[in-house]
């Protein structure tokens, strides 16, 4: 079949798209459409470029924008031109067979992006190299990233912990916080509110300022690629975060906390439960970020 371009717009391309992802083993949930179309405005593109040859699949989710939608587009000279951006979360051209042989896909992709006029293309990489086809442009490492491997036995991951989350994890149990695993959104309500709060105390850039709908859309358009949890003291919420699934891996992803528990240290708890959860639901990695 070759190299192929599809968009989530057009229902063949959309179907074409997510009969590919279902056929993946990792079913990685950056490269679904919904996921793709959470970070798109009204007027730019989610696609995904699909390449088949043989045994080979790989698929790359993006965003086509049209840089005259841009707000710091004043020149008349943009018109027609575009650039591409991967959602926010980890992406790439995803290798769906596990094969390593090098393809032609990035060179068909690069004619494709030419005829489109794109004049940048910004990704950021899934952690795991193994998934990916190799990307023939500039890498830059920003960070590093925080991984639990969940195929460990439990006490040596918890033996990982540093002494005083340890510590916090055992006091937050003492002061009779407990976890609420939350499968289907019912408290997004408090969800929002402690995000909110924790983006306020902490300052955080308007992007990250995600409107209701958003999560909404989560909770809508990708089921069980997600899962809320929650930590509570009986009364109400104190800690909260949205965890998305992959086949293989959970990412942790927006949440927060409420400032006047922090003494009960209901953060520590919420993450060790979510490490015990994503363990005994046979998960490989917990991404921390």
């Amino acid at each position: 079949m070759g190299f192929q371009i599809l968009d989530a717009r057009d229902p063949w391309g959309c179907h074409k798209w997510l009969e590919y992802w279902n056929s993946w083993e990792d079913r990685e949930v950056f490269a679904h459409p919904a996921y793709v179309r959470l970070f798109c405005r009204k007027q730019d593109k989610a696609m995904c470029a699909a390449y088949l040859s043989g045994d080979t699949k790989i698929l790359f989710p993006f965003i086509l924008r049209d840089l005259v939608e841009e707000p710091w587009v004043v020149e008349a000279q943009f018109r027609g031109l575009h650039d591409i951006i991967t959602p926010y979360g980890y992406g790439g051209a995803f290798r769906l067979d596990g094969n390593s042989e090098q393809t032609s896909f990035w060179s068909e992709f690069g004619r494709w992006a030419v005829e489109q006029n794109v004049v940048s293309m910004f990704m950021r990489m899934s952690l795991f190299s193994d998934q990916l086809e190799p990307f023939e442009g500039q890498l830059r490492t920003i960070g590093e990233n925080i991984v639990v491997q969940l195929m460990e036995p439990l006490d040596i991951i918890i033996a990982g912990y540093k002494h005083k989350v340890r510590t916090n994890v055992d006091k937050a149990r003492r002061n009779g916080l407990y976890a609420i695993v939350d499968y289907n959104g019912e408290f997004l309500s408090s969800f929002l509110e402690i995000y909110y709060q924790t983006m306020d105390r902490n300052k955080a850039k308007l992007e990250y300022y995600f409107p209701r709908s958003f999560f909404q859309e989560v909770i809508d358009n990708l089921p069980g690629q997600y899962v809320f949890f929650h930590i509570s003291d009986g009364d109400e919420i104190l800690s909260t975060e949205l965890v998305l699934l992959s086949a293989h891996r959970a990412y942790s992803y927006l949440g927060g906390t409420k400032a006047e528990s922090f003494p009960l240290r209901p953060n520590d708890l919420l993450k060790h439960e979510i490490i015990v959860w994503g363990k005994n639901r046979g998960l490989r990695q917990l991404v921390l970020g």
